[in-house]
């Protein structure tokens, strides 16, 4: 918003079309007027003074410059960005540059509200809408994905094994992020009130895996980190985390069963 009203102050200045003067100036009585001098650059004594009708603009300057401000035609600012602390600096176009862009733009402008069906002038609020109704579907296919998910989780309880009388489930399941199984291995830890709970998933060609192990199996000596440490050895990769919390990831999802089994043999050494 602030580079529009920066463009739109200028394009009302060479709108204007105010009379721009040159006159070289002893340095020092220069600045002492109040004139502008870019930071960093070496003056020499006598200096060119560019002028904007006096009250616009008045800067040292050594380049060629127009005799009007509306000789400029048009400006529109391309970028802005920093070059220093506290210090911006704009890059724009000028005159026909500046005039062809524009004719870009709109001809852009003009082609996405044929592909909406719209007007130019209302092309932002139908995007708006549809970004709307994007994220209504994202929202749904997130509720979609946590059902089967729960789903998921209702048939695996079924695998839970007793292990020297510690309740273990080693799976894996559908699962297309870590966050879905984070909350899953929630799930099975609250169901089984006291257990270990290593799930594995096929995420992008790249197996994770995340553990859990509830506080009392911690006392006896269990620890999530350790177990999905040794699990994700087995899929190529590595990890670790708390005593009831760890996750891991690694390179050969199809060693994921290999790896799970491995978590039941270290529980049963543990217990």
């Amino acid at each position: 918003e602030q580079l529009r009203q920066i463009e739109a102050g200028i394009n009302d200045d060479i709108l204007a079309n105010y009379p721009v003067s040159t006159s070289q100036q002893n340095y020092k009585d220069a600045i002492a007027s109040g004139v502008m001098a870019l930071f960093g650059e070496k003056y020499g004594d006598v200096v060119r003074v560019v002028a904007v009708d006096d009250q616009v603009s008045r800067e040292l300057c050594g380049g060629t410059h127009v005799s009007n401000s509306g000789q400029i035609g048009s400006l529109l600012i391309i970028s802005e960005g920093s070059v220093a602390a506290g210090v911006r600096r704009i890059e724009a176009i000028t005159g026909p540059a500046a005039r062809k862009q524009v004719q870009t733009q709109l001809g852009i402008l003009n082609d996405v509200a044929h592909k909406l069906g719209v007007k130019p002038i209302e092309v932002e609020s139908r995007l708006e809408t549809l970004l709307e109704q994007l994220r209504e579907r994202d929202r749904e296919i997130k509720q979609l994905k946590r059902k089967l998910a729960r789903s998921d989780f209702e048939g695996h309880l079924k695998q839970v094994k007793d292990i020297n009388g510690v309740q273990v489930l080693a799976a894996q399941v559908s699962a297309d992020n870590t966050a879905l199984m984070r909350e899953m291995s929630d799930w099975f830890r609250d169901k089984l009130g006291s257990g270990v709970i290593v799930l594995g998933a096929d995420i992008n060609n790249k197996p994770a895996l995340i553990a859990a192990v509830t506080d009392d199996l911690v006392k006896r000596g269990l620890h999530a980190g350790k177990l999905v440490k040794a699990a994700a050895q087995i899929v190529g990769g590595g990890g670790g985390g708390r005593p009831n919390m760890a996750q891991a990831g690694g390179k050969d999802p199809s060693k994921l069963p290999e790896a799970l089994r491995k978590v039941e043999e270290l529980v049963a050494k543990a217990v």
